[in-house]
Parts: structure tokens; C-alpha cells; sequence
């Protein structure tokens, strides 16, 4: 059976607090008080001045592989899902194959699909071990959404940084992927054009930028019930992309999913939104407390716009290789461990104040 055999995460150490980005610009209408019941949010993670999406996915594929106890030279592949890679015309799965000394003979590339960049390497991987052309298989979905997001924009609250990666293969398989969909319509809602820094906000409806995001993520786990015949009963648990605290947990709640399904991954509250990173982070979040033979509904977002479905049922081999981590922190330990930064340290190290040196 083709599952995950490790996974890995990383979340900076760094937060920025709603009420330091709103005291800067204080805004008439809504106060932080409201903006922060309103997205349910609280925090979001500040990568370092020297942390960018590659370096976040060297950490989280360090820690899957450590958990799986797979060395890099056995990677067969590497695909790297991102949409705020810092090359534009050069591979930064090579950058992450070079970390973990995986390589030469190696198929690697990136992937790039707005916030669900992570999970389309994830389609690539898992078609590469089912196939036989691959023995392992690396997928990963790492974002640093705050750096490309420009100050007093409203996605300033919740654009955040992390990384999740997920290592696939045939043995010793601690979530068997039981199935997958995906439901895809352009839809102009934000956009990076080449040569730009920050993402820009296209349509939106009655002021809610993420048009798709309820439309897309319903089609699609619907799609998957349909397909598969099953339905929300059928999981423990569904670890969905984040955009916000609150987007999650209505969608999830229209199409049937109850708190007990939905609150062990939600992490935006805490966080903020770790675009393509934010999948993975809420599926770690729930094998770090799942049993054997629970099932688990993965759904990403990627605005554009997206979404994917996988289904996965967890063996009986999770509890053993989830104590394998080898001093990689679980993502409850990413979460509590942190430092609070001003609004003026979070502009210095994410260089939004650009002046040349003299």
C-alpha cells in the first residue's frame, strides 16, 4: 500500500500579535478586538531575516525522513510546492535534494499552484510510489505567505510562514492513502506576477477576498463522497487549509464535519496562514494524536483556485515511528514554542523597509 511513511514540520519561532499590526494603523471601522473574533485569529509566525521557504522545507524534510528512518540517498524524489519560492528561474528542490544529500539520479521539481502547491507535489509523489517509478518520495508545502504580503494589507493578519513535509513510500506505512480528488476552476482572486514581491487582490464578493475558498473546498470533498461513496461519518478527522480560523470551521461545519473532526488541526488561530505549508502542518497536528485505524480527510485550497482531496487511514505502525523523532519537535512543540516580536522588528527582518547601503 502507498501511505506516508514520515512526516516533518516547521513553524518559526517568531509571532506578531493582531493587536501590534492594528495599533499601527489603527482602523476607524473595525477594531482588534473585532478583527480578531472576526478571522479568529491571534497570532501569526515571522520567519528570521535569513528564513525563506526553502530553508523552512530543509528543517520539515529533515524531521520526515529522521521519523522514518530513511536516509536522504534513498530518495527517489523530491517535489517542492510552493508559491513564494525565492528562485524564480532555478529549482529549490534541488536546494532541498542538496540538504539531504539526496541525488543525482533523482526526479525533483517545483510545483506551483497558489496555497495548494503542497498537495499537487503530494499527487506527484504518491503517482510516482503507486507506479513503481519511485521507492520514496518527498512532498512538500512550504509558504512564506508574510513576506509577500505588503504592510496594511488585510491579509497582513493572518499571512504567515511555515513548512510541512510529507515522505511517501510502500514500507512501513503509518497512513495508507486510501483515495484523492480535485475540483479546479479559474477563478480570479489574487495573483503574483513575475517580477513582483507581494500577491494582489483580484475579485472578491461582498468584501470576502477568498471567493472560492467555500465553493471549491464543498465541490470537492463532496466530489470525494460521491466518488467514494462515503461521508463525513466515515473520518475522525479532516485537516483542511487554512486561510483563517474562522473559513475552516464553517465550511467544514456546512458540509457535515463536527468540532470533534475539526478542531485537533486547526492551527490559524494560533499561527495565521501558512499557505501551502498550512494542509500538512494541520495533518501533523493530527497524526501527533491520532490511534491506529482512524481515518483522516486532507483538504487543501489554493486560491486561483483549487482544491484537493486525499482520504488516509492510519496502521497500527504510527504510535512506534512517531516516537522516532529524534529531536524534532511535534507541532504542538512548534506552536508553544515562541517569542513575540514588534510590528517594527517584523518589518526589519522581513526587509519591507527597502534602502540601499552606502
Amino acid at each position: 500500500m502507498t501511505g506516508i511513511v514520515g512526516y516533518g514540520a516547521y513553524i518559526p519561532k517568531f509571532r506578531l500579535k493582531v493587536e501590534d499590526i492594528w495599533d499601527v494603523w489603527v482602523d476607524p471601522i473595525e477594531t482588534a478586538a473585532i478583527v480578531k473574533k472576526k478571522r479568529d485569529l491571534t497570532e501569526k509566525a515571522v520567519g528570521r531575516w535569513d528564513e525563506d521557504s526553502v530553508t523552512m522545507a530543509i528543517f520539515a524534510a529533515k524531521s520526515s525522513l529522521a521519523m522514518a528512518e530513511v536516509p536522504g540517498e534513498d530518495l527517489n524524489a523530491i517535489y517542492f510546492g510552493s508559491c513564494t519560492n525565492p528562485y524564480v528561474s532555478k529549482a529549490s528542490a534541488l536546494v532541498v535534494a542538496e540538504a539531504l544529500r539526496s541525488g543525482p539520479e533523482l526526479l525533483a521539481a517545483d510545483c506551483q499552484f497558489a496555497t495548494k502547491s503542497g498537495t499537487a507535489a503530494l499527487q506527484i509523489c504518491s503517482a510516482l510510489v503507486e507506479t513503481g517509478m519511485a521507492r520514496y518520495g518527498l512532498a512538500i508545502g512550504s509558504d512564506d505567505m508574510s513576506r509577500h504580503v505588503p504592510p496594511h494589507d488585510p491579509d497582513e493578519y493572518a499571512a504567515s510562514s511555515g513548512a510541512g513535509a510529507l515522505l511517501i513510500g510502500k514500507e512501513k506505512v503509518v497512513a495508507e492513502i486510501e483515495g484523492m480528488y480535485s475540483w479546479t476552476t479559474q477563478t480570479p482572486e489574487f495573483y503574483r506576477l513575475d517580477g513582483e514581491r507581494y500577491i494582489k487582490h483580484g475579485a472578491n464578493e461582498n468584501e470576502e477576498p477568498l471567493v472560492g475558498y467555500g465553493k471549491h473546498v464543498k465541490n470537492a470533498v463532496q466530489g470525494f463522497m460521491k466518488k467514494f461513496d462515503c461521508s463525513p461519518r466515515a473520518f475522525a478527522y479532516v485537516a483542511l487549509s487554512q486561510p483563517d480560523g474562522r473559513l475552516p470551521l464553517e465550511v467544514s461545519k456546512e458540509l457535515g464535519f463536527s468540532d470533534q473532526q475539526i478542531r485537533p488541526g486547526l492551527i490559524a488561530p494560533a499561527i495565521g496562514d501558512c499557505g501551502s505549508a498550512s494542509p500538512f502542518l494541520a495533518l501533523a497536528a493530527i497524526l501527533d494524536q491520532a490511534q491506529a485505524e482512524e481515518r483522516v480527510l486532507v483538504v487543501s485550497y489554493g486560491f486561483g483556485a483549487g482544491s484537493d482531496v486525499f482520504a488516509l487511514k492510519t496502521t497500527a505502525l504510527l504510535n512506534e515511528t512517531k516516537n522516532r523523532r529524534r529531536g524534532y519537535p511535534s507541532v504542538r512543540d512548534l506552536i508553544d514554542k515562541k517569542e513575540n516580536i514588534s510590528y517594527a522588528q517584523y518589518l526589519r527582518q522581513e526587509r519591507k523597509l527597502i534602502q540601499e547601503y552606502i
